[in-house]
């Protein structure tokens, strides 16, 4: 009975189990599976191109504002009313070398004139009344003096006869008396004579004196007629037919723009670039400055400026122009505040031979905002990449197995939107354009290459474009064997 009853315990155990038993098998039945973590690293898609070796002009460029190369003001000499005007005085205006501009009431300057004039045809008659007085005098003391000899030989006739006692005192006092007032009249002729010479330089010098403001009224006669000094335009204008003017005051100005000058403002440092090439004369011969060769820039580059290509570029909202020009002088010393030198650009606009209105839109103007580009003819072989790659001074390389490589370069110039690499970066290496601030280093990366990493001036471009197409398949080889790698 005993052993039964242990043995009926014993079973009540089983049920249990059983219970729980199905109770694990339904919640392992309804369990998700877990799915396995892939652990395998992904390149990042990054475009890239080539750091190569091609033929670069050094390229400076500076800012100025246009000016005409001459520039032409009016002022009055002299003073009134304008009494008319040869065309309509409004800017922009056309004009031609001596062409009347203006005419200033010329009533008080004609009178003027007149009486200059009619003073110098006294002073000149005065001149020949004192040539016939003196002529005249000449003749008379030639008479005076031959009847003075006659008095002189009575006197000794008179003598004689008073030694016999033939003639009285009487008439030789009388004869003698005549003697001394024919002496008297010779006497006052020679005085008169004597006076003429500094008369008549008197007179000659009252010539002249008339004769010099004679051609001062004349000159203040003519000035009252405004001609232009040169072909042009009229600008800076503001005057009306009755308005009066004073002498020394500014009426209208001319400017020639057959030929526009830019001045540019340039650095030490950027000279330096364009010196290395061919040297041209400078027009007016600058003399150099000691200071430039303190800053490294050497002293023959300063009496000679290098053969470059020089374009002007003016933009506006709705279009670009570009020109042609020529250095043709720089200034004598650095500017004290921004230590720059100053460059002169010539433009000259061609076109405007003939040109009647200033609405000419080819021309470059006066005032103009300018960029101007100074380009060496001489090309120098350097590694370049483009800007785009560049981050400050440092370029983000892409190494055999495409891994991040960030390298410190030295650069230096930009031209044609690359930038030289003087030192760090080596001919064929790939650099990532546009680089993620989150790049690191050894991160990898899938590499595309766009049209720019086939420029190569000095390298046939079906070698470059073969050279990506390898390139391509060795990134993909290289991705296949990192993935692989970091799986296992």
């Amino acid at each position: 009975m005993l052993k039964r009853l242990l043995r009926s315990k014993r079973l009540l155990i089983v049920p249990p189990i059983l219970v729980g038993l199905a109770v694990i098998v339904v919640l392992v039945s309804m369990k998700k599976e877990i799915k396995r973590v892939d652990h395998t690293e992904k390149a990042t898609p990054v475009k890239a191109t080539y750091a190569v070796v091609s033929p670069l002009s050094p390229e400076v460029v500076g800012f100025g504002t246009a000016a005409a190369n001459r520039r032409w003001t009016a002022v009055a000499e002299v003073g009134g009313q304008i009494a008319k005007s040869y065309l309509q005085l409004k800017p922009g205006i056309s004009v031609t070398k001596g062409q009347p501009l203006l005419q200033i009431d010329d009533s008080d300057y004609q009178l003027r004139f007149q009486q200059r004039q009619a003073e110098l045809r006294q002073a000149q008659a005065q001149l020949r009344q004192l040539e016939l007085a003196r002529a005249s005098d000449e003749k008379s003391l030639q008479i005076q003096q031959a009847m003075l000899v006659v008095r002189d030989r009575d006197v000794k006739r008179l003598a004689e006869l008073r030694l016999n006692q033939s003639a009285s005192w009487s008439e030789a006092d009388v004869v003698q008396l005549s003697q001394l007032q024919q002496q008297q009249t010779v006497q006052n002729l020679l005085n008169s004579l004597s006076t003429y010479e500094a008369q008549i330089e008197s007179a000659e010098a009252s010539i002249a004196l008339s004769a010099a403001r004679v051609q001062e009224a004349k000159r203040d006669l003519e000035r009252t007629t405004i001609v232009a000094n040169f072909d042009g335009l009229l600008a800076n204008v503001a005057l009306e037919e009755g308005q009066y003017v004073a002498p020394k005051e500014t009426l209208l100005d001319i400017i020639d723009t057959t030929s526009v000058e830019v001045e540019t403002q340039i650095s030490l440092a950027q000279l330096r670039r364009l010196v290395g090439g061919p040297k041209t004369a400078v027009p007016d011969g600058v003399a150099p400055n000691i200071e430039f060769a303190q800053q490294g820039v050497p002293q023959p580059a300063m009496q000679s400026l290098p053969a470059v290509e020089v374009e002007v570029v003016t933009r506006s909202s709705a279009s670009e122009m570009r020109y042609s020009g020529e250095v043709v002088r720089v200034t004598p010393s650095l500017d004290e505040r921004s230590r720059t030198l100053g460059l002169v650009v010539r433009v000259s606009n061609a076109s405007t031979a003939g040109r009647r209105e200033i609405s000419h839109a080819s021309e470059l103007r006066p005032g103009s905002f300018c960029e101007v580009r100074l380009r060496s003819n001489q090309p120098t072989s350097a590694i370049s990449v483009p800007n785009a790659a560049l981050v400050d001074s440092m370029v983000f390389c892409i190494t055999d197995q495409n891994r991040v490589q960030r390298r410190q370069v030295q650069i230096g110039f930009e031209v044609q939107g690359r930038t030289t690499i003087t030192s760090g970066l080596s001919d064929g290496e790939i650099v990532i354009l546009d680089p993620a601030s989150s790049l690191v280093d050894r991160q990898l990366v899938a590499p595309t290459f766009s049209d720019a990493a086939v420029f190569s001036p000095s390298s046939p471009s079906s070698l470059l474009k073969n050279a990506s197409s390898d390139q391509a398949v060795r990134t993909r080889a290289s991705v296949g064997a990192a993935q692989q790698e970091v799986a296992r």
